[in-house]
């Protein structure tokens, strides 16, 4: 079927999103300080990269763990019981 070749491509795409298999937008890419976020160019979802060429929905990836923890200070009084 000529010029119907476009359909194909676009139903396999969509069809990669359905398996979490997304390629970004470039222009909605940014850095959140843990990793590059976007939108995916076939199907809009929130994506996340999580390496190299691997994009995965955003919201079904937990978040990073906290590795940094607030100072304690040692100047407080300690409470006996």
């Amino acid at each position: 079927m000529p010029g119907g070749d476009w359909v194909v491509r676009v139903l396999l795409k969509r069809l990669m999103c359905l398996m979490n298999k997304h390629h970004p937008r470039r222009s909605t890419m940014e850095w959140d300080g843990v990793s590059y976020v976007g939108e995916c160019r076939h199907c809009a979802a929130r994506i996340r990269r999580l390496s190299h060429g691997n994009w995965k929905n955003d919201e079904g990836i937990p978040p990073p763990p906290i590795s940094v923890r607030p100072p304690v200070s040692s100047s407080e009084p300690h409470s006996s019981g």
